[in-house]
């Protein structure tokens, strides 16, 4: 299609080009027309008549306005024909008329111009033609390149098909051994499963021994709970006595004060006293007439005062001997509630080591759940991975099985989708691209199983080495338990002999009665002996 528009507009440039051309050449046929008619004299547009008039002669030149194509011979015919029929209207008793010779010019230009229109046609047809013929030359050459190319992709495809039939069987095989390998990891994930059931058993004896220790954690906190609150008790107890034997202590102030003040008066009433006594009879009968001291004594109230602070004096003493019983009670008391207080400070210490080593005893048993839950987690983690990949070499294995059916049904299809075979390339290409994905995946899988079996043998040789090393040690082990036991069955009959010799050896000793430093020989060897072999046997024992 390009080049078939490349071609057209060629062709109508050139023709373009042409009918500029065709219109110059026109503009010079009817300028050398005009210049061949003064040439004679005579204007184009107008003729003279023999008798002298001018004629007027139709201007022939405006019906060539319309003109694009002719050539150039009859271009300059056609000029010199007008150019003579001017002048021969010019000439003297000429016969010829000359609109006709114009309207005959007229239709043999229009005769020329359809002639010249009908082969412009022809050559444009004919020039159509060959763009049209070289267009599918073209065409032609490029299914037969593409058929070329086809047919080599057709080669390329059946010798992909080739590989692709050979890689599946690959992976038929490789699928095999990994059905063998998923048997396999079947079965230690089934060993892996009774290890979980047992360690879910330990932990949850291990859950059960963990709440009865919680439990008594919880009784010995509820103890030292109860020993705080009677530890407060008794301290506000302490703290109430304390108050109580202060105010004791401040009321005793108060009547040592009291009582140290009513003495000061009674010495003070004492000395006046005193000095009345020592007054003479007729001193005191001065005295006692003069109405001023009467009226003193009186108004004082000495012997009032006196016999006041006497009862007060006694009162004080009574309540003071009341307060120091009262303290010495308080100080009984305060001993009492500091010798409890004590005690339960060494019970609340007791507590709080029992409740240390309960928490200890806690923690060590979180501490091993905790490492538990970690096993279990790892092996359900593991679980997980196998199953994972039991499901993924199941889907894989589905998905190889598809493609082999899609393959197999690409193959019959073959022949038959030979138009659609770009499409069908770009879905092989990606079929391929997963298939070659899929594959490395499958080596990356093979390679980590082989590094797990050799792990797992590994594993497997070790414990080998180990049974073998127990069995040999059991082994050894029995041995010595059978030489032990023989040598302990012959200590058994040595000792047997011994006691059969030490009875000989008593009756031969009650026999011989006569010689008293004989038998206390015989008796301490036969005594050292007995004792000897009572420690020889039960060391063995």
């Amino acid at each position: 299609m390009k080049r078939y528009i490349d071609i057209e507009s060629r062709s109508l440039s050139g023709e373009r080009h042409l009918s500029r051309l065709q219109t110059s050449a026109w503009s010079d046929i009817f300028c050398e027309a005009k210049e061949g008619a003064l040439d004679f004299g005579k204007s184009p547009g107008s003729e003279s008549s023999p008798t002298g008039h001018a004629v007027s002669v139709p201007d022939c030149t405006n019906s060539f306005s319309g003109i694009s194509a002719m050539p150039y011979g009859l271009r300059k015919r056609l000029a010199r024909l007008a150019a003579s029929s001017s002048y021969l209207q010019s000439v003297p008793g000429s016969d010829l008329d000359p609109d006709a010779v114009c309207s005959a010019l007229r239709e043999l230009l229009r005769h020329l111009l359809r002639l010249e229109r009908d082969r412009d046609d022809a050559l444009l047809a004919v020039r159509v033609r060959d763009e049209k013929a070289q267009d599918q030359k073209a065409q032609l050459a490029e299914r037969d390149d593409l058929i070329g190319h086809l047919q080599a992709n057709q080669r390329k495809l059946e010798e992909d098909n080739k590989v692709l039939m050979e890689r599946i069987m690959d992976i038929q095989s490789n699928l095999s051994h990994q059905e063998s390998a998923t048997n396999h990891a079947m079965k230690e994930r089934d060993a892996l499963q009774s290890n979980i059931n047992d360690l879910q058993k330990r932990l949850a004896h291990l859950e059960m021994e963990s709440k009865q220790l919680q439990e008594r954690l919880t009784i010995s906190r509820m103890h030292a709970v109860k020993s705080n609150d009677e530890c407060r008790l008794i301290r506000r107890a302490l703290e109430d006595s304390e108050s109580r034997v202060n105010a004791a202590e401040v009321a005793r102030r108060n009547l040592e004060t009291e009582f140290q003040r009513q003495r000061n008066t009674l010495t003070d009433r004492s000395v006046e006293l005193e000095i009345v006594g020592r007054l003479t009879q007729n001193e005191l009968y001065a005295l006692l007439i003069s109405p001023t001291l009467i009226a003193m004594l009186v108004e004082s109230g000495v012997f009032l005062c006196v016999q006041t602070a006497n009862a007060r004096l006694d009162g004080t003493l009574k309540d003071l001997s009341a307060a120091e019983n009262r303290i010495s009670e308080l100080n009984c008391t305060v001993e009492r509630l500091t010798q409890m207080c004590s005690r339960n400070a060494m019970t609340e210490s007791e507590a709080k080591d029992q409740a240390e080593r309960l928490t200890a005893r806690v923690n060590e048993l979180q501490h091993e759940n905790t490492e538990m839950h970690e096993r279990l987690a790892v092996l359900q983690r593991q679980l997980t991975a196998s199953d994972h990949e039991n499901r993924i070499l199941k889907e894989r294995n589905e998905n190889t099985q598809n493609s082999l059916y899609e393959c197999k049904n690409q193959l019959q299809q073959m022949h038959d989708r030979i138009q659609k075979l770009q499409a069908e390339l770009g879905a092989g290409d990606l079929q391929r691209s997963e298939l070659e994905t899929q594959n490395r995946q499958l080596h990356n899988q093979i390679s980590d199983q082989d590094n797990v079996q050799k792990d797992l043998c590994q594993q497997l040789l070790t414990l080998r080495c180990n049974k073998e090393n127990a069995m040999e040690k059991i082994s050894d082990l029995t041995k010595s338990n059978t030489e032990c036991e023989k040598e302990k069955a012959e200590l058994e009959v040595e000792l047997k002999q011994q006691k059969s010799e030490m009875q000989q050896l008593k009756k031969t000793l009650e026999r011989v009665g006569s010689l008293p430093t004989k038998n206390e020989t015989w008796s301490v060897t036969a005594s050292r002996c007995l004792v000897s072999w009572v420690l020889i046997a039960r060391n063995f024992t």
